[in-house]
């Protein structure tokens, strides 16, 4: 029986004993360490920070002991509007990544974007004039990402409160005129009555 083996591992060793071949034992390779990092590379190497975004309009309300409530917008225009900023001079905004969902929903097409903002609103017309949009808090997120794929949120609560009373019908807006032009020559017949008269 031929013994004739290079001996490289541990596995390979114990089979060569096994086989009653004697060992010759060869030298091994060391393990190549990795290369370390100096710490000062380590921290010039910092990830990209996120862009920036934020309800602004409504802004919340400052209350009492430091605390915040939500900012409301009337029922019947219930608008809101997010700024953003990117994180990075060399990373700039996709705007085609902004997202917004209210209550879960999605309502981006609601929306209109330029470079730094979006707005619209809660819900579309349709469901304003059924009162879909019940007042109270609503959640709305929004969420912009930059080209190379950092994104940020924006969480916020928004409060709907009940809008203006509905238009007057056009029986009353023709009572409303008639009585402000019974004023008017009204008071155009003082006026004239105390130039004639002495």
């Amino acid at each position: 029986m031929t013994c004739a083996f290079r001996l490289s591992t541990p596995i390979a060793v114990a089979l060569v004993v096994a086989a009653g071949c004697p060992m010759r034992a060869s030298a091994q390779q060391p393990i190549p360490s990795p290369i370390p990092v100096p710490p000062s590379a380590a921290g010039a190497l910092a990830p990209y920070r996120a862009p920036l975004i934020a309800l602004v309009q409504p802004a919340a309300v400052a209350g009492a002991g430091g605390t915040t409530a939500a900012g409301s917008v009337p029922r019947d225009m219930p608008v809101v509007v997010f700024r953003f900023a990117a994180g990075e001079a060399d990373d700039p905004l996709d705007v085609r990544s902004f997202i917004v969902a209210v209550d879960g929903a999605d309502r981006t097409a609601l929306f209109q974007t330029t470079a730094a903002q979006a707005w619209g609103p809660l819900a579309d017309d349709a469901a304003l004039a059924k009162g879909e949009l019940a007042a109270g808090l609503h959640r709305v997120v929004a969420r912009i990402c930059s080209t190379r794929g950092a994104c940020a949120t924006a969480d916020e609560q928004v409060l709907v409160i009940p809008g203006m009373a509905a238009p007057p019908s056009n029986a009353s807006t023709a009572h409303v005129k008639r009585s402000l032009v019974r004023r008017a020559l009204g008071a155009l017949g003082e006026a004239t009555r105390k130039i004639l008269i002495p």
